[in-house]
């Protein structure tokens, strides 16, 4: 009897299809608008599998807190792990020593300095840089004062940036490089550092930052030296919530901003096809486009259209949960009863 009753827990469990549970700890570097769009896209994603886990964990721009972060979730023993690097060389070591220990590492958004990873998962951000050129290129042979409004002086993002920026205005004669700032990513550092930058170059007319939160920082401390008007600001990001880089575009704030594509979803695909032992790409680039007065609007209603069908399928997936949990509960109570009936039985 007691052989039976084994062989129905064995038949009960196998019924309920369990599989191999994975975890994935995630490592970002900072916690914002974008950030934020980012984990809601790997949690959604995470939602087509039922087995995964994910733990994230946010640096807040601190080199210290994220090698400690990473060492947290190395010492948890993950199955995988995604790290955006806060500054590529601080980080390179930690996640190097991770990947030395066998665990899978997707690197996104930004690099280190190393190739002990298993895939990178980003936009090609020299790209980004130059698309912003040809933009600046495109208005003709017009006299730039320009100024630029960089990202974290350590990250591999911003470095690239740049670079892609003059490698196609640094041969354009009728553009004048007031300076930079490094404001970190973060509006209220754009701000405060181009406050005092209006107060020696008042004269500059075209301010190109590496993400929209900056250019938008830019834009009140000239509108607090009441010079906004005669400087056009372009950014990077393109997200479309209230205020943020596609708002601001179609407020005449921005002049453009150029897409930097989340991928969050693709990221968790990813990290699937390699727990499963799935083939995979190791490097992805995800695609940019440059968002301006003409396409703003559109771009509006299809993010907000995108945003709805996401939000009924997270509705659909708590449903599909409930059922699932209501339904285990069922066959549990009923593999109660046989087990209880063949006890009563064998008496």
């Amino acid at each position: 009897m007691s052989v039976l009753i084994a062989l129905i827990i064995l038949l009960f469990n196998s019924c309920l299809g369990e599989s191999e549970k994975y975890v994935i700890g995630i490592s970002q570097c900072s916690q914002d608008e974008w950030r934020e769009k980012q984990n809601a896209e790997m949690e959604q994603e995470s939602r087509f599998y039922p087995n995964l886990e994910l733990k994230v964990l946010s640096a807040k721009d601190d080199n210290e807190r994220q090698i400690r972060d990473i060492q947290q979730l190395i010492d948890q023993k993950v199955n995988l792990l995604i790290v955006s690097p806060n500054e590529g060389k601080a980080i390179t070591p930690i996640v190097e020593k991770a990947y030395d220990a066998g665990i899978p590492i997707i690197v996104i958004d930004r690099k280190v300095m190393s190739d002990k990873y298993t895939a990178f998962i980003g936009a090609d951000n020299i790209q980004i840089g130059e698309a912003m050129g040809e933009y600046i290129q495109s208005l003709g042979n017009e006299p730039l004062r320009l100024f630029e409004v960089c990202g974290l002086e350590g990250s591999t993002s911003a470095q690239e940036r740049t670079q892609g920026l003059y490698n196609v205005i640094g041969r354009l004669n009728h553009i004048e490089r007031m300076g930079s700032i490094d404001a970190s990513w973060r509006m209220e550092d754009a701000e405060y550092k181009m406050d005092s930058v209006f107060n020696l170059h008042p004269d500059i007319n075209f301010i190109v930052a590496q993400n929209d939160r900056m250019a938008i920082g830019a834009f009140r401390a000239a509108r607090r030296h009441r010079l906004e008007k005669g400087i056009r600001f372009i950014g990077v990001d393109a997200l479309t919530n209230k205020d943020f880089g596609v708002d601001q575009v179609m407020q005449g704030n921005m002049a453009a901003t150029f897409i930097y594509p989340t991928g969050g979803d693709v990221v968790i695909q990813t990290a699937m096809h390699i727990l499963n032992r799935e083939p995979f790409e190791r490097d992805v680039t995800l695609s940019s486009a440059q968002v301006d007065v003409t396409n703003a609007r559109i771009m509006m209603l299809q993010d907000a259209l995108v945003k709805q069908s996401s939000e009924r399928m997270n509705q659909l997936s708590e449903q599909l949960d409930s059922f699932l949990q209501q339904r285990n509960v069922q066959n549990i109570l009923v593999a109660s009863f046989i087990v209880i009936i063949l006890n009563f039985a064998a008496l």
